[in-house]
């Protein structure tokens, strides 16, 4: 977000705050300014590896009833993380 807009954004989050609560996510957190961060607690998590992506999203596919098997054969990056 370009400064104007991270300023724009603080100050909807000064009148809002009462009765609203934000969520924001970022690639780089020391791109946002600090009164907005000063606003907000900070949660860091690890990237996920592409094993847990995939294993995730298998399970969703059991659940949801589709068939993927067909598609991950035809895929070289899933070929490469082996059976789950």
């Amino acid at each position: 977000m370009t400064a104007g807009a991270q300023q724009a954004l603080r100050r909807t989050m000064e009148i809002y705050s009462n009765t609203t609560r934000f969520c924001l996510a970022c690639n780089m957190s020391n791109k946002i300014i600090e009164p907005i961060q000063s606003r907000c607690a900070i949660l860091r998590y690890a990237k996920l590896s592409d094993r847990e992506v995939l294993q995730r999203l298998l399970e969703i596919c059991a659940e949801e009833k589709v068939s993927v098997q067909h598609t991950l054969s035809q895929t070289p990056d899933v070929a490469k993380l082996g059976r789950i």
